[in-house]
C-alpha cells in the first residue's frame, strides 16, 4: 500500500531492482479499510509468493520446534560417534552459516533493503504491507484484522501476521 502522493514511476523502478512488482490492485475488502489517497498493489512478479519469508516465523513455529528437535537429536548421535566439542561447536556454526545464507535469509535481506530503499528515497512518507494467503481469486474478501505501525527489522518481518496492514515509515 502507498499513498497517492508516491512516485510511482521511481517506487517501482526500486521494486523491479529487487525483484518485485507494484501492480494496482483492485480488492473492496481491503480498498475499504484504506484511508483516502491510499493505493494497494500486488508485488509479486510471479503466480504467488508462497514460502515468502513475511511471517515466516508466525507461520512455522512448529517447523522451527522440529528442526531445533533433529538438530539435538543429530547432535546427540554426533556426540555418541565420539565427536569432540571442537568438532561439535564446527558442525554448528557451519550449520548456522548454512541457515543464514539460505532463501529464507536472502528474501529476508531483500525485503529490508527493499522497504529502505523505498523510504529512504523520499519518493513516499510510507509503504504498507499485508501478508494473506489466496484460497481463491486475488480480489478474494479479506477480513483485515487491523492496522500496525512497524518498523523495518527482519524479526519484525519474520513476525508478521497475516491480514494485518503493517505501515512501515522512515526512521527519524
Amino acid at each position: 500500500m502507498l499513498p497517492r502522493s508516491a512516485n510511482l514511476s521511481v517506487l517501482t523502478d526500486i521494486a523491479v531492482k529487487h525483484g518485485r512488482a507494484l501492480k494496482p490492485q483492485r480488492n473492496p475488502s481491503i480498498e475499504e479499510h484504506l484511508k483516502p489517497g491510499e493505493h494497494y498493489f500486488l508485488t509479486t512478479q510471479g503466480h504467488c509468493d508462497c514460502g515468502t519469508f513475511l511471517g515466516s516465523l508466525a507461520r512455522d513455529e512448529s517447523k522451527l520446534e522440529r528442526q531445533k528437535n533433529a538438530a539435538d537429536n543429530e547432535e546427540l548421535k554426533l556426540r555418541r560417534k565420539g565427536w569432540s566439542e571442537t568438532k561439535l561447536k564446527r558442525w554448528k556454526e557451519q550449520k548456522a552459516d548454512r541457515l543464514t545464507k539460505s532463501k529464507s535469509a536472502l528474501d529476508a535481506a531483500n525485503w529490508e533493503s527493499l522497504l529502505n530503499d523505498m523510504l529512504n528515497s523520499c519518493q513516499t512518507s510510507f509503504v504498507g504491507l499485508l501478508l494473506h494467503s489466496y484460497n481463491g481469486p486475488i480480489e478474494e474478501h479479506i477480513d483485515l484484522r487491523g492496522r500496525e505501525a512497524a518498523s523495518v527489522t527482519a524479526e519484525t518481518l519474520a513476525q508478521m501476521q497475516e491480514d494485518i496492514l503493517y505501515e512501515f515509515r522512515k526512521k527519524g
